[in-house]
């Protein structure tokens, strides 16, 4: 069976579903390997419907607003300098960008896929090598976790 791509979504500007857009079609030249789940919390045009095999619309995009759940992200201005703060942001997304995950794994284990490959709406692939080495890497192993070397 062909692996999964599930692509999780939010897209409420017409500039957003058109990033969305150009991955589907960027993601097409592998079709014949890879099947496509969009996971969105906007609707799914039909232009990109018809550029995937399955389709999944939660318009349920909660946020966290208590205090107890905000997220304190942080950035570096300058070597040595950072700032932290949960008022960055209008609440946590990690409730909505969870059950866009489990949606996926759960469809997925039931329509029969055993590969899942979960990238973002606004991911860009030039080169496809990466899904096909994955594939490869996770029938050895459970998972495939990318890790970005911190510059602190």
């Amino acid at each position: 069976m062909k692996d999964l791509i599930c692509v999780t979504a939010h897209c409420p500007t017409a500039e957003k579903r058109k990033i969305l857009h150009d991955l589907i079609i960027s993601l097409q030249p592998i079709r014949s390997d890879f099947d496509i789940m969009v996971i969105s919390h906007t609707p799914i045009t039909f232009d990109i419907q018809e550029n995937v095999d399955w389709v999944i619309f939660d318009k349920d995009n909660e946020l966290l607003k208590e205090w107890k759940y905000q997220n304190q992200p942080w950035f570096s201005p300058h070597d040595g300098k950072h700032i932290q703060s949960i008022f960055f942001g209008s609440g946590n997304t990690y409730l909505t960008l969870h059950k866009q995950l489990i949606t996926g794994y759960v469809n997925a284990k039931a329509f029969g896929y055993e590969k899942v490959h979960f990238i973002e709406y606004d991911a860009h692939f030039s080169d496809h090598t990466e899904f096909y080495d994955n594939s490869k890497i996770l029938e050895e192993y459970d998972a495939v976790l990318y890790t970005k070397e911190s510059k602190l």
